[in-house]
């Protein structure tokens, strides 16, 4: 339906995004492959473990091998709720004000660290991957905090990861930041290369970005004009190009 309804008549301005059943590796690994030769251009998966386990674990380096080899994008996505584990669950939350505001962020910077102390990005480092909808500003900061403990405990804690983890996010990441949120956008292209940032809205969802044009400019004002420029296009367009 999003491939053949939806995003059909967009002459290719609407990128279906395939949704996994990450439950099931071989499943996923099946469901990337078939949607791939449909026409698909990325697939995406929850920041929650499965059933307590990780995304490190060995049995999903078969869904990272289909994505790969099929060329399509990865995509990082929170959905913090109460069915699987993560902030939501682990700190339980009452309600889905809490669980937004701290779920977002929090199960992303857990799936990161662990797909990163993991080995997941050494063993598959030509698998794009895109950080959505969890914010940027935070990102930095915690690329420097892994690589501080990288360096302290990694070698005994997780042997797997040779790769400081501001140059995986260089060699193969990309994350979105909310267009109306300033300093988010000040943040991610003081620390980030411009061409790794794209903006999202999260429209028509209750926490969207309705005047998505206006608040863009608003947050943007006194920032570098090309770098907004690639925010605001320029790196989707290299993701995705025509």
């Amino acid at each position: 339906w999003i491939l053949d309804d939806y995003c059909a008549s967009s002459q290719g301005e609407l990128i279906p995004v395939a949704a996994l059943p990450i439950i099931d590796p071989a499943a996923a690994a099946a469901e990337v492959r078939r949607t791939a030769e449909r026409g698909f251009r990325a697939a995406f998966i929850r920041t929650n473990s499965v059933s307590g386990i990780k995304y490190s674990d060995r049995r999903f380096d078969v869904v990272w091998q289909a994505i790969v080899d099929t060329g399509v994008k990865l995509g990082l996505h929170p959905l913090p709720v109460w069915d699987q584990d993560g902030t939501a669950c682990g700190y339980r939350l009452s309600n889905i004000m809490a669980a937004s505001a701290l779920g977002f962020p929090m199960d992303m910077i857990a799936t990161l660290y662990d797909m990163m102390s993991g080995g997941v990005f050494d063993r598959f480092p030509t698998m794009p991957t895109m950080i959505l909808e969890a914010g940027a500003g935070w990102l930095p900061s915690f690329l420097e905090r892994f690589e501080e403990h990288r360096e302290m405990f990694g070698a005994i804690q997780a042997p797997e990861w040779k790769t400081p983890p501001l140059e995986i996010f260089e060699r193969q990441m990309m994350v979105t930041v909310e267009a109306c949120e300033r300093t988010d956008l000040a943040i991610a292209l003081e620390f980030l290369p411009a061409d790794h940032v794209a903006i999202a809205s999260d429209w028509p969802h209750y926490d969207g970005t309705p005047d998505l044009i206006s608040g863009f400019t608003r947050a943007g004002r006194g920032l570098d004009e090309d770098d907004l420029a690639m925010v605001a296009g320029g790196t989707l367009a290299r993701w995705f190009p025509a």
